[in-house]
């Protein structure tokens, strides 16, 4: 069966999709030319000139030098994307949102502005698993020449089919979705039968049409900010609804309902190329989650989630995923096909509340999940924070709930096996109440290896509950497992046991068996989620 697969980009909030193949190594037909030689003039198409907004959708056409444009293109990928563009302005319209994404187009607005770019190497040289990333860089160099053409951060790029399976099935260029650096961007190919004259077609020509199709605006989906996500059960019987674009829609659009999730349209609200106004998008935001209460009430059968959070900029939106790791598919990117999907308002006091009816759930017999919240600000800066949790015989088990810390007023970190210096990474760091830092082992020069320990000392004793933990933002070098030790003299130490850090950027908590006292503690990192010898903590704390 044939996947299209996110990829998440570590240091950020940004998404990537790749598209794998569906038949080992078939037999493939190449194609004739179907223009015959032309003159390979980069360009757009004449008359598009006209829009509503500040901000439009950047359709690009890259050709690689030995290939030709397909007949009748434009004609037919401005069809397409006018299609498609009314498709999502109808999707975000059942939450109530009166937007879609803008583009460029004539006055009769039968046309889009296309921008044809032709490449300078042949199509062996922009492979399907490689090749994106030297399209973008001639892409980006066009548009860094012609700089009145460049109308925002979010691009669409199309490039002809390199060949045809035996079955018919076009094939060749890269198909996914990428990130580089504020740019958004997807990669999608064209073939002779991509027209919407196919959508109800029953042949192999419908077919691979609606699959094509399908896949043309998921991958849009991505480069419009979009992670994967996933209906509820009861969004998947709504008639009016059916599966997520952001799931499966490359199968059902055309084929049974296909719509976007109230998450979809929460973070397209605030998308760059959705709105008409003028105003600064993708700039950086300080913002936190500053409390989080989870519990599974047993009368509403619902996971009910409340919390409160931290600013510097509006949020407009909060997003939640629940990512279950099905048959230890593991968590996160390229994993999250299956992430239950819901959204909410922020309340006045910057608070949020929702229940999540666990009849929803599809998988919840013994899986672990993370839960991800996006805080959607109004500048279209997602702030991501996960926690994890997990069903055990159907009933969610959570344990990710905010406790009231100590204050660490007096500690420092008394040792330390290493420390980055050349760059951020101090030790200190994991005591400075601030998740935006954090301490790294040694890495830019003699790099350490595991295993790798700090040692708190308190300045006093204290009687406590458990140990809090949170990995660096975004979850980069998260540590697995560790030791944990408390000392009164800071000399002898007595171990409290070895735990497992879950691989998830929210707060932890490791509840003692009964309340010690002590002066200093030690955690002793011995393994990575990533396998490297590379270790970061934002931060540590008791409760």
């Amino acid at each position: 069966m044939r996947k299209f697969i996110l990829f998440l980009l570590l240091g950020g909030v940004s998404f990537a999709c790749k598209k794998s193949e569906a038949v080992a190594n078939p037999p493939v037909v190449v194609p004739p030319v179907t223009t015959g030689p032309i003159e390979r003039v980069n360009g757009t198409t004449p008359g598009t000139n006209l829009t509503d907004r500040e901000f439009n959708l950047q359709v690009v056409y890259f050709v690689p030098k030995d290939l030709e444009v397909i007949k009748g293109y434009e004609t037919r990928l401005s069809e397409l994307m006018l299609w498609g563009q009314q498709w999502y302005k109808e999707k975000m319209a059942i939450y109530g949102y009166d937007k879609t994404f803008g583009m460029y187009t004539d006055a009769a607005k039968k046309s889009v502005r296309i921008t044809t770019v032709y490449g300078t190497k042949t199509s062996a040289e922009y492979t399907a698993e490689g090749g994106a990333a030297p399209i973008w860089k001639e892409i980006e160099a066009y548009f860094s020449a012609n700089p009145a053409l460049r109308t925002s951060d979010h691009f669409i790029n199309i490039v002809p089919r390199y060949s045809f399976k035996a079955n018919g099935e076009p094939t060749g260029p890269p198909y996914h979705g990428a990130t580089y650096g504020k740019n958004r961007t997807c990669f999608v190919l064209d073939y002779e039968d991509q027209d919407l004259k196919y959508m109800a077609d029953k042949t192999d020509k419908g077919k691979w049409f609606r699959l094509y199709y399908g896949g043309l605006l998921h991958e849009l989906g991505h480069a419009l900010n979009l992670p994967h996500n996933m209906q509820t059960t009861a969004e998947l019987a709504d008639p009016n609804k059916g599966s997520g674009m952001m799931h499966i829609g490359n199968y059902t659009l055309g084929s049974s309902p296909t719509f976007l999730t109230p998450f979809d349209c929460a973070l397209l609200n605030d998308n760059q190329v959705m709105n008409k106004n003028k105003n600064t998008y993708y700039g950086s935001v300080t913002a936190s989650i500053t409390d989080l209460q989870g519990t599974y009430n047993a009368v509403k059968g619902a996971i009910v989630l409340s919390g409160k959070f931290s600013s510097n900029t509006p949020v407009n939106n909060i997003g939640i995923l629940n990512d279950p790791n099905v048959n230890n598919e593991g968590l996160g990117t390229n994993k999250d096909y299956n992430a239950l999907a819901y959204a909410v308002k922020p309340g006045q006091n910057n608070d949020f509340y929702i229940e999540m009816p666990v009849t929803d759930f599809t998988y919840r017999s013994n899986e672990e999940y993370e839960l991800r919240i996006f805080l959607v600000h109004n500048n279209g800066t997602l702030t991501l924070k996960s926690y994890a949790y997990k069903f055990v015989n159907n009933i969610p088990v959570i344990d990710f709930s905010t406790r009231p810390e100590i204050a660490k007023d007096g500690w420092v970190v008394s040792d330390f096996s290493s420390e980055e210096t050349a760059a951020e990474g101090r030790a200190k760091a994991v005591i400075d109440g601030s998740l935006l830092s954090f301490w790294h082992s040694r890495w830019s020069s003699n790099s350490a290896s595991y295993p790798h320990y700090l040692t708190i000392d308190l300045s006093a004793s204290k009687t406590t509950n458990g140990l809090s933990l949170t990995h660096r933002e975004g979850g980069s070098r998260a540590i697995k497992d560790f030791e944990l030790l408390t000392s009164s003299d800071g000399v002898t130490f007595n171990s409290l046991g070895n735990k497992v850090a879950a691989n998830s950027s929210g707060t932890q908590y490791f509840n003692f068996d009964s309340p010690k006292t002590f002066r200093y503690f030690k955690v002793i990192c011995k393994s990575s989620w990533d396998g490297t010898q590379n270790a970061a903590l934002a931060e540590l704390g008791l409760y």
